[in-house]
């Protein structure tokens, strides 16, 4: 749950509200295997201190950044 934490606390707002709004976040935060952090879930990312790399990531894709 911490790392879960510190990752909204690294995310605006408005990405914020849509990550609480979404049913499927949890599952993708424990398990989907980002690319551009080698495979590692978004979870493996925060716990490593990355979490604002991670927000700039999911903003990014948010704005249509797709790779």
């Amino acid at each position: 749950f911490v790392p879960l934490q510190r990752l909204l606390a690294a995310l605006d707002t408005e990405a914020r509200e849509d990550a609480k709004a979404s049913p499927h976040f949890i599952q993708w935060f424990d398990h989907a295997p980002l690319q551009p952090f080698r495979g590692m879930t978004a979870r493996q990312v925060v716990e490593q201190g990355r979490a604002a790399d991670l927000a700039r990531y999911v903003i990014s894709t948010q704005q249509g950044f797709v790779g």
